[in-house]
């Protein structure tokens, strides 16, 4: 591999070399700075044009089977989705934050802003983020819609708000790997914090008791 390094000159413009031999003797910064930015400007036409043409691409025939697979789905992840109960916000917050977790985690490592992403933009690397939310974003979703749905306990309105933002949020980017859509909700921000800051608490709760409990045994 070649390495290239970037070394001021005394005309004040750039010169690029590797090794002993110069490639490119001066280069002024803000004609540097026109070329990155019209570099930038053709990648993200060349992106919007890629969307643009695979919604062109896909036939009424196409939209029928992608819709049709989408209700098989729909209906079976339906039938299969058992309210999981819980009795208290607090076991409702820790049996929610593992999914959570799960989620962020493929999110940032496989998602459209990863550093995988960003560094190799027209690589095949969004299969994986493809495959991971199909085998865990989604049924890590529909784990927590179960869980909502399980509530027997009374909620706040802050809580009632991040929960039903999180619903819609789930059910629609769930619609959407099956059928494209122009928008769907984002992630509430709101629900991870709410689920996030309960674990905190809890967890400084445990162990102010473990240490309480510790002290006693060895009065």
């Amino acid at each position: 591999m070649m390495i290239v390094q970037r070394q001021k000159v005394e005309s004040g413009g750039l010169s690029i070399q590797s090794g002993r031999d110069t490639i490119i003797t001066t280069l002024i910064p803000d004609e540097l700075e026109k070329l990155i930015n019209i570099l930038a400007e053709k990648q993200n036409e060349t992106s919007k044009f890629i969307s643009e043409l695979a919604v062109v691409l896909m036939t009424d025939e196409s939209r029928l089977k992608a819709k049709r697979s989408y209700d098989v789905y729909l209906h079976k992840a339906e039938s299969d989705m058992k309210p999981e109960r819980t009795n208290s916000f607090s076991e409702f917050a820790s049996r929610v934050l593992p999914f959570l977790l799960d989620n962020e985690y493929v999110f940032n490592e496989c998602g459209p802003h990863s550093k995988t992403a960003a560094e190799t933009p027209f690589s095949n690397a969004y299969l994986t983020w493809i495959a991971r939310k199909m085998d865990t974003i989604l049924p890590n979703n529909r784990a927590i819609l179960a869980l909502i749905k399980g509530i027997r306990f009374e909620v706040t309105a802050d809580q009632r708000a991040a929960m039903l933002a999180f619903e819609a949020h789930a059910r629609a980017f769930e619609q959407h790997q099956f059928t494209r859509l122009d928008h769907y909700p984002t992630f509430p921000g709101s629900f991870s914090d709410l689920i996030k800051r309960n674990n905190n608490i809890a967890e400084r709760f445990k162990r102010y008791w473990r240490k309480v409990f510790s002290d006693r045994l060895f009065l």
